[in-house]
């Protein structure tokens, strides 16, 4: 066979191998609706893992059902989710080898998922100092006026009228996008006043 009938001959036989037939889509999607990855599921159906892909762009049906499987995976990975959360899962003491005891483990984390995905009151909040309070405008002084608001809280040559003060505060205003953790918006750092 010449090489150009044999790239032709494995081409047709690549067609047929990925050719979604009933029970290529039923193991995909069955596999896919058990909490599995589409690769996963593409080996269990016997394919590659892109061809799934291309059937969903060719069979609007199967992108539909693909869709609802999906949709059942998530669902079935949630209940695992709970059941570890919830139920705790069993986990094994051993000494010397050998299996002694056991304990009932609950994952805090899962949990935590879990309310936050049905109540929004658990979801993530912006850190208290998000909203321009204190903590910013203290994290946006320069080391001379932090130095001034420390000696101050430690009774020193500043007046302790100054942790009150807006004035004591005036010159950050210019310092809008600072990043936290140092002084510059580029994350190096400065020196203020005079060196």
């Amino acid at each position: 066979m010449t090489d150009t009938r044999k790239s032709t001959h494995r081409r047709r036989l690549g067609a047929a191998a990925t050719r979604l037939t009933a029970g290529r889509r039923r193991t995909f999607l069955d596999t896919l609706a058990a909490g599995l990855t589409v690769t996963q599921a593409a080996d269990a159906a016997g394919v590659h893992r892109a061809t799934p892909y291309r059937w969903r762009e060719e069979d609007r049906t199967f992108a539909a059902d693909w869709a609802q499987a999906e949709r059942a995976g998530t669902d079935t990975l949630i209940g695992e989710a709970r059941r570890r959360a919830v139920d705790g899962v069993d986990k094994g003491i051993y000494h010397s080898g050998k299996r002694v005891d056991s304990t009932r483990a609950y994952s805090d984390t899962l949990l935590m998922f879990l309310l936050r995905q049905r109540d929004p009151s658990f979801r993530e909040r912006p850190p208290a100092d998000t909203a321009g309070g204190t903590d910013t405008a203290i994290r946006r002084l320069n080391d001379d006026q932090l130095n001034a608001r420390i000696a101050a809280l430690l009774g020193g040559p500043e007046s302790p009228d100054c942790l009150e003060s807006p004035d004591c505060l005036e010159s950050t205003d210019s310092l809008d996008g600072v990043n936290s953790l140092d002084d510059t918006p580029g994350g190096g750092s400065t020196k203020s006043g005079t060196d």
